[in-house]
């Protein structure tokens, strides 16, 4: 499992823009189902809105963006050092909550690839 940020690409709900691995491979509703199909099963980070970070293995998701991730851990990100703890084998994280969805750069580019 990667750590680093770096090796993470992005891609942020709402009305901000998709991140460059996203960018224009995802023009529609059916591209993009397709692009989130592709990142099932691989590690994905995802931004809550209280700041917490939950990363796990990507299981499902449904039409309102609800997310199932196995073998979870949250990281809550602070002035000191950031705080770690498990949160179990099987975490909904809801829709209403996330901010921005990442997953490694190779998985994403894989996905963008399989979408060409």
């Amino acid at each position: 499992m990667a750590t680093g940020m770096e090796s993470f690409a992005s891609v942020t709900t709402g009305k901000e823009s998709l991140a460059p691995v996203a960018e224009g491979q995802v023009k529609d509703s059916e591209s993009a189902k397709g692009f989130m199909g592709q990142l099932m099963n691989t590690t994905v980070r995802i931004h809550i809105s209280d700041g917490r970070i939950i990363t796990g293995q990507l299981w499902c998701f449904d039409q309102l963006r609800n997310a199932i991730l196995l073998n979870c851990h949250e990281t809550r990100v602070s002035a000191g050092p950031d705080q770690h703890r498990p949160l179990g084998p099987l975490v909904m994280v809801p829709g209403k909550h996330i901010l921005k969805f990442e997953a490694s750069r190779s998985a994403s580019e894989a996905a963008a690839a399989a979408g060409e």
